[in-house]
């Protein structure tokens, strides 16, 4: 919460760099994003992302760790093999389910998200199940 308070007051000072990573952290997707969103709303309203952004910024965050997962697993103890694993399918359940039922966005936009980044085999094998 203090990093957005900070972030709000640099934007109101003129610095815009800052404007990116307030907008982010004030998606419902994030830790502390409603109170965050609420501080940003109360203030500077004219910054709050709106649904379809917040949604691809989740999603390309969902497809970013499971990337790292997929690059990690090959170095990965084997001990820790089944942990990526699990956390790999619970992303890629978790991306089905919103390809499936999205939020915002449409199904469509949320599919191209998912095969650009590599993932459409992995995932669509759940979205079929769904």
């Amino acid at each position: 919460m203090l990093a957005a308070l900070r972030r709000l007051n640099s934007v109101d000072q003129g610095d815009e760099s800052e404007q990116l990573e307030l907008r982010k952290s004030a998606s419902r997707y994030q830790p502390h994003g409603q109170a965050i969103r609420d501080l940003v709303g109360k203030y500077r309203p004219d910054l709050l992302p709106g649904a379809d952004e917040e949604l691809t910024w989740f999603v390309a965050e969902l497809l970013e760790d499971f990337a790292a997962i997929r690059q990690d697993i090959a170095t990965a103890r084997p001990e820790l093999v089944q942990i990526y694993t699990r956390l790999g399918q619970r992303l890629c359940y978790a991306l089905a389910v919103l390809w499936k039922y999205p939020p915002a966005l449409s199904s469509e936009a949320i599919r191209d998200m998912v095969e650009r980044a590599g993932a459409l085999a992995s995932v669509e094998i759940l979205h079929q199940k769904i």
